[in-house]
């Protein structure tokens, strides 16, 4: 297996043109909108709508078992496909389009949103 490798921003990979992109702000806008969504699913209070109250409240659920969980498959998936060759790619992007990194007994709620 041919790993990509990564330094200072470019991508090292012979034939990196016929692999596709890459895609690492889609995981960053997701983890932003967890933190929202995350809020609601664990109940965790927002006295107002001020920045600062909503600023307080996503820092609560950062520290929730929830959120690290969500982090935490995040992170191994774009590890393997960060070590992935490019034979592996389509078949990650099938994998990964299967599943929900949301535990499944937040299910029910995460579609009220």
């Amino acid at each position: 297996m041919q790993l990509v490798s990564i330094e200072g921003g470019r991508v090292n990979y012979e034939d990196f043109e016929e692999c596709g992109a890459l895609d690492f702000y889609g995981p960053l806008c997701m983890l932003d909108m967890m933190e929202d969504v995350c809020i609601g699913l664990t109940d965790t209070p927002v006295v107002s709508n001020r920045g600062t109250d909503l600023e307080k409240a996503m820092t609560q659920v950062r520290k929730t078992s929830l959120f690290q969980e969500i982090v935490m498959h995040v992170q191994n998936d774009l590890q393997t496909a960060l070590l992935a060759a490019p034979a592996e790619y389509e078949a990650l992007r099938k994998e990964y389009g299967q599943y929900t990194i949301i535990p499944e007994q937040y299910a029910a709620r995460m579609l009220e949103y």
